[in-house]
């Protein structure tokens, strides 16, 4: 019974110290917190960006999933024409195998240049330096290095460099000051629209994804004055997941949450919402107990077509493509 019990104390006390490991780890990141602003020249020799000109910055650092996780989203445009410089997702947790940080991320450069991340952490007085290795869907791949440092209570600078791409070392390095936004300055200056940006899509749609799966959709929007929708997801099989999607007003967030049988689910929470793209993160469970998570994009392609891009904690990604059906 002694052993028993030791043994039990052991466990208990492991799974305590590990549990332990990883809330010290995230705690560093605790500085980073909050909505930032900025701007910086345009960053330079990355595939898709247009260089040249001012940009401003609009960074958030947030905690994710009970604090078990990390998220940072960017927006950069440029000064005068309001295009997109950049855009991107990138997410921080603990790899359960190895019981390292590490990152994956998402976005888009200039126009529509797609890109995905996965890359590691080290923590520093004050900050944390990531190191990512990235690929376009053009296929360009590309290493650097993004060092964040606290500089005081209210200013964060990011610094670029050890850039490779294609093959070749760049000779660039880039540098933005960040200044903490206030309460007040960011509601007067980024209001959170009171209606969904996104153009809904509604009526029957198709999703094929690219490991082989498909499903039926219908998307019904049951009050004209409300942003919310109803969803009706059916497998090929007769698998059937409802799904509720609202508009959260308060903090300017798409939500959506998918229920099937055998306690199958999926929570998906935009942050970044735009008329014609989202991203944010995703969760869910399939009927053999199966978890994922992992960030998403979606697009809008044509009023008959959206994509989306999912890349999963383990640095795989899949993609779905989102189709009308023709009445």
């Amino acid at each position: 019974m002694r052993a028993i019990i030791i043994t039990l104390l052991t466990v208990l006390l492991s799974t305590e110290a590990s549990a332990a490991s990883v809330n010290e780890s995230l705690k560093k990141f605790a500085p980073l917190m909050g909505n930032w602003q900025g701007s910086s020249e345009a960053v330079s020799g990355f595939e898709g960006m247009i260089e040249g000109g001012i940009v401003e910055w609009e960074s958030r650092w947030r905690w994710l999933s009970n604090r078990t996780a990390v998220e940072n989203t960017w927006k950069a445009t440029f000064k005068e024409s309001g295009g997109n410089h950049s855009t991107g997702t990138q997410v921080y947790y603990m790899d359960a195998r190895t019981h390292h940080m590490v990152t994956v991320g998402f976005g888009v450069d200039g126009k529509d240049t797609q890109w995905s991340n996965t890359g590691t952490i080290e923590f520093f007085k004050g900050g944390i330096v990531t190191k990512l290795s990235e690929k376009t869907l053009n296929g360009t791949e590309s290493t650097y290095t993004v060092k964040n440092t606290k500089l005081s209570a209210r200013k964060l600078q990011s610094d670029l460099y050890d850039m490779v791409v294609a093959g070749k070392a760049m000779d660039i390095k880039h540098r933005h000051v960040l200044q903490r936004k206030s309460k007040k300055r960011n509601q007067d200056s980024n209001p959170i629209p009171s209606e969904c940006p996104w153009q809904w899509m509604l009526g029957d749609w198709t999703v094929e994804r690219s490991d082989g799966t498909s499903a039926r959709i219908n998307w019904t929007k049951p009050r004209k004055d409300t942003d919310f929708l109803y969803g009706t997801w059916v497998d090929p099989d007769g698998g059937v997941q409802n799904e509720l999607i609202s508009w959260q007003s308060d903090r300017g967030h798409l939500v959506a949450n998918a229920h099937g049988p055998k306690g199958s689910f999926v929570a998906v929470d935009l942050s970044h919402v735009e008329r014609h793209r989202m991203s944010g993160t995703i969760s869910k469970r399939d009927m053999e107990g199966n978890i994922t998570n992992g960030v998403i994009m979606i697009e809008r392609i044509s009023p008959n077509e959206s994509r989306s891009r999912v890349i999963t904690a383990d640095g795989n990604s899949f993609t779905e493509v989102f189709r009308a059906v023709e009445k």
